[in-house]
């Protein structure tokens, strides 16, 4: 009974299978051959007959010719399909081609003056992120020695880089902290202080503290530290407390616990290290006070020599500076 086959390709398979045409080949392997495989196999017959080494009159060379002219054929057509869609892609990407060659043509005389202009501009960024580099690297180290001196670099002040670099030179050479005490006193002494001063009114956190600043501001003027002093350390409390929403009684330990949360991420960490090791520390009357800003020898009444522009200026400073982290705190919850 003669077999019934879906296609030409079918059937043509199946004769390559049954006449077992290549060598170690499985009835399984034949079965499988694609239409590419057909063709390899017709354009070797072709060759091997035109060499005679196929007869020509063998039917079953015939049918791989047939299949093999039958393949290039849709191969043709499909060709012929295509081509007018690339005709019409040709005439889409045309006035593209021109609008491009068009900009070129226009871009050309200027191509040099923005080559130029880009490589400026990218010395410029390269000098700035650099002298940027070298202005946070000389902040870094000189926020390390400040904190030795129980100073330290208050923020939202540009500082220029000569004044790190005199603070580590005079790290080197000063005899006496007094030295030190000078350079900071001269830099944020005057108008700084002042502006100091007008922005912590300005700000939510220590407005209502408008007439103590004023006053203490008065006392600045008139060089009454020894008043200063006392109050600048009754307005950092106070302003802790209520930055926190503290409610009763507060201890040192509290206060300090306080603090470094508000301090938390402080890269030099040199505003805490005065804070917990110089300012909050503990004191103990007939012992030597060997912190220029002990609350508790001050407020104790165990360091009697306190007033001076040096430690009132670092209050300040302290007081600034935590009012701002208060406020960036509260911004960040918002």
């Amino acid at each position: 009974m003669e077999n019934c086959y879906d296609s030409q390709i079918e059937r043509f398979r199946d004769l390559i299978c049954k006449a077992e045409i290549i060598e170690g080949f499985t009835q399984e392997d034949y079965r499988q051959l694609s239409v590419d495989d057909l063709e390899i196999i017709a354009d070797k017959i072709l060759e091997d007959r035109k060499s005679a080494k196929v007869s020509g009159d063998s039917v079953f060379t015939d049918f791989f010719l047939e299949m093999d002219k039958e393949i290039k054929e849709l191969r043709e057509s499909i060709a012929r399909s295509f081509r007018p869609l690339q005709e019409k892609m040709a005439e889409v990407i045309k006035p593209f081609q021109e609008l491009s060659k068009r900009i070129g043509e226009l871009y050309a005389p200027i191509a040099s003056q923005i080559q130029a202009m880009t490589a400026q501009w990218s010395e410029t960024v390269n000098k700035f992120l650099e002298e940027r580099r070298e202005y946070l690297d000389a902040k870094e180290k000189a926020s390390l020695i400040a904190s030795k001196y129980d100073w330290f670099i208050a923020f939202d002040f540009y500082v220029g880089k000569e004044f790190f670099e005199r603070l580590v030179e005079l790290d080197e050479t000063a005899s006496e902290s007094k030295e030190i005490d000078a350079l900071f006193t001269e830099y944020y002494g005057g108008d700084i202080r002042q502006q100091i001063i007008s922005d912590l009114i300005d700000i939510e956190v220590t407005k209502e503290y408008e007439e103590i600043l004023n006053q203490i501001e008065c006392g600045y003027e008139q060089k009454l530290y020894y008043l200063v002093i006392p109050a600048l350390f009754a307005l950092i409390e106070g302003m802790i407390a209520r930055g926190f929403q503290h409610k009763g009684r507060m201890n040192g330990n509290r206060l300090k616990e306080y603090i470094n949360e508000l301090l938390d991420g402080d890269e030099t960490e040199s505003l805490q290290e005065v804070i917990n090791k110089r300012m909050l520390v503990s004191f103990e009357h007939g012992k030597e006070v060997d912190s220029p800003i002990s609350r508790h020898a001050i407020l104790h009444g165990g360091d009697i020599k306190f007033g001076t522009e040096a430690v009132a200026l670092r209050l300040l400073l302290i007081f600034y500076n935590l009012a701002f982290a208060i406020g960036l705190r509260d911004v960040m919850k918002e």
